[in-house]
């Protein structure tokens, strides 16, 4: 189609270095040999990241807002990080190139380890629901593309279901527990960044599967 946006994506846990304060920290402590807080330092690098996408000619660039880094403490707003942030986004809109933020890509700030994460939707909801709208205060005119939660499925199960991340849940009610709070927290960050940005596009980053069959040749595995 001839609006259809190509674009890159990073995540803030994985590009921005420096992530000590997280829930993806805390679980790299003891859990795999690679350290949380070594990334590809985008957080101050970012007109690298942002040249290389030009250079690529992609229309759209979707990167994290570390939730974490802004909201150290619940209630508590880092204007300094905020700024950081709004910096990143004008150095896109100087390229042209439209921004998608994403407010929770699986790294969530350690205040809501007490609650387990998802498994508290009722602290979880105002909660998110909050940093969505400090966000969209802060950052709404710089973007109007917005992704509340990335791959909300895939995070409740590599999460509560498989025990690979934090909170080390093997339970299928727990992975119930997560997507339902995740779709509550998902429609608040809505409706909180709407009361903020009538027109803003909110949506989730849904994961595809893409299945081959074994053998081509074979209509049973085709079939299947």
């Amino acid at each position: 189609p001839h609006d259809f946006m190509f674009g890159v994506s990073t995540s803030n846990h994985q590009n921005e270095n420096g992530d000590k304060d997280s829930t993806w920290a805390l679980w790299s402590l003891t859990h795999t040999p690679d350290r949380a807080e070594v990334g590809t330092y985008s957080y101050n690098n970012f007109g690298g990241d942002v040249s290389r996408a030009d250079w690529l000619g992609v229309g759209g660039f979707r990167f994290g807002v570390d939730w974490a880094r802004l909201m150290p403490k619940q209630g508590e707003w880092n204007q300094a990080a905020a700024n950081q942030y709004k910096d990143m986004l004008k150095q896109l809109a100087n390229r042209n190139i439209t921004p998608v933020i994403t407010l929770c890509h699986f790294a969530m700030p350690m205040w809501v380890v007490p609650w387990l994460g998802w498994q508290d939707a009722s602290r979880m909801t105002p909660a998110f629901a909050d940093f969505a709208h400090r966000c969209a205060q802060e950052f709404g005119s710089y973007c109007k593309h917005w992704v509340t939660i990335n791959e909300p499925v895939i995070d409740a199960l590599n999460c509560c279901g498989q025990g690979e991340r934090w909170p080390g849940l093997t339970d299928l009610n727990a992975v119930f527990r997560a997507v339902r709070s995740q779709w509550l927290a998902h429609v608040a960050a809505y409706k909180a960044i709407h009361n903020v940005q009538e027109h803003a596009l909110v949506s989730v980053a849904k994961n595809l599967c893409v299945f081959k069959p074994k053998a081509g040749w074979n209509p049973v595995d085709n079939l299947a």
